[in-house]
């Protein structure tokens, strides 16, 4: 599923430098706004989709994805962006439950091609996750580094303001904490696959 996913972006950021000749005419003399105001703070907000075998199994269910970010353009058609944000999925196996929950602070550079009032882009990024596991009474907390990729669109409302959507895949490990089986009284800790699909939408505006 991976490899289907890198195989897709890779054809879109194809897609994107083939049309930028064409919409580079078709601007003409008219200014990109990435350009004009090249700062632009957003809010997004959606849901968390769990893609992991390990989250499968332990019948983890859509959750909240949130993220406040600010970004500028150096040029017209790339910008950097940083954000923090929030999102969690719940589960349960045998009536006891699970809660994977994350604080990521994520750095990423956009690919953009602003064409009159649209704005599609392409991005990709690394980030630290300060992660919490909950299964039963059991908790662990950590920082964890993990990379993402995805793309989105955003509709220009006037020169200020935008809105938009946003999904991307994520890809994460995370330590857990489970009683051991095997010695009464006693845990074990492993580490978790918790990769997953954020889509959200966004309002955000330019200055």
């Amino acid at each position: 599923m991976k490899r289907t996913i890198i195989v897709k972006v890779l054809y879109a950021v194809l897609a994107i430098v083939v049309m930028m000749p064409a919409a580079l005419w078709a601007q003409g003399a008219e200014t990109p706004l990435t350009y004009q105001k090249p700062y632009y703070g957003m809010l997004k907000l959606g849901e968390y989709i769990p893609q992991s075998g390990y989250l499968t199994d332990q019948n983890a269910q859509n959750g909240f994805s949130g993220q406040v970010a600010f970004g500028y353009y150096p040029i017209p058609y790339f910008a950097v962006e940083a954000g923090f944000g929030y999102f969690e999925t719940r589960g349960s196996v045998n009536s006891v439950d699970r809660k994977y929950s994350a604080w990521p602070l994520e750095m990423s550079g956009r690919l953009a091609l602003p064409i009159s009032f649209l704005e599609p882009y392409l991005l990709a990024g690394l980030g630290a996750y300060f992660t919490r596991s909950e299964i039963g009474n059991l908790g662990k907390e950590s920082i964890e580094f993990g990379y993402f990729g995805g793309g989105g669109l955003n509709f220009n409302l006037g020169k200020s303001y935008f809105i938009g959507a946003e999904a991307r895949y994520l890809v994460l490990k995370i330590p857990v904490v489970y009683v051991n089986p095997l010695a009464t009284g006693t845990t074990y800790q492993t580490t978790v696959n918790i990769d997953g699909v954020t889509v959200m939408g966004q309002f955000g505006v330019r200055w």
